[in-house]
């Protein structure tokens, strides 16, 4: 009788025996003897419903069903495929970054050859303004040399018609000398076959 009574408590020192000796009956390290110690499911328990459906549906250890050389192949082929992992993770990171990498480069040239085409356009601008304004002043000289031209042949016109008029003054001053003295001429002549005529008869 001494027996199992002293053997009792060595009995129940396990927790698989006494819950209340598991971490599991703990919440937070705070005993949860203040809640109610009922569960309908399992009563000899003692343990709340979730933590005795947690105690109750706990994994159970299992030893290693495979032989030496089925876990080293099992670890090989893990380790394959962690580092296949690692590799696509990295071929991946480096294909985003390729793109993104594309996509700024494909914009800082857009940007680029938008600037390139403003600053065209303004010198193209510029230099239809210069050539406007370059082919405004030759316009303004040919227009003024012909100006010029025409003033000077108006000019030597008019001396022309001067010299004309001069000229064609002194030819009718001699013409009318000259008719003059063919009149005279005539008068005189008449004179003197009148005085014949007188004479004879």
């Amino acid at each position: 009788m001494s027996t199992a009574t002293s053997s009792f408590p060595q009995f129940h020192s396990s927790p698989l025996f006494n819950p209340t000796l598991s971490p599991l009956y703990h919440n937070n390290n705070v005993p949860t003897t203040s809640r109610p110690m009922t569960n309908s499911t399992n009563s000899s328990t003692c343990l709340p419903p979730y933590q005795a459906s947690r105690w109750k549906h706990a994994p159970i250890p299992q030893r290693h069903t495979l032989r030496p050389g089925q876990r080293r192949e099992s670890r090989r082929a893990a380790l394959l495929q962690g580092v296949q992992e690692r590799r696509q993770s990295a071929r991946d990171q480096t294909r985003s970054e390729q793109i993104l990498r594309s996509d700024v480069f494909a914009e800082q040239r857009a940007w680029e050859l938008a600037q390139e085409a403003e600053a065209a356009r303004w010198a193209t601008r510029e230099e239809e303004e210069e050539l406007q304004a370059q082919s405004d002043v030759e316009l303004e000289d040919l227009l003024r040399r012909e100006e010029e031209e025409l003033l000077a042949r108006a000019d030597q016109a008019m001396l022309q018609d001067r010299d004309v008029d001069r000229i064609g003054g002194e030819s009718d001053a001699d013409f009318d000398m000259l008719v003059l003295e063919a009149v005279e001429e005539f008068e005189r002549s008449l004179q003197q076959n009148g005085q014949r005529d007188m004479d004879l008869s």
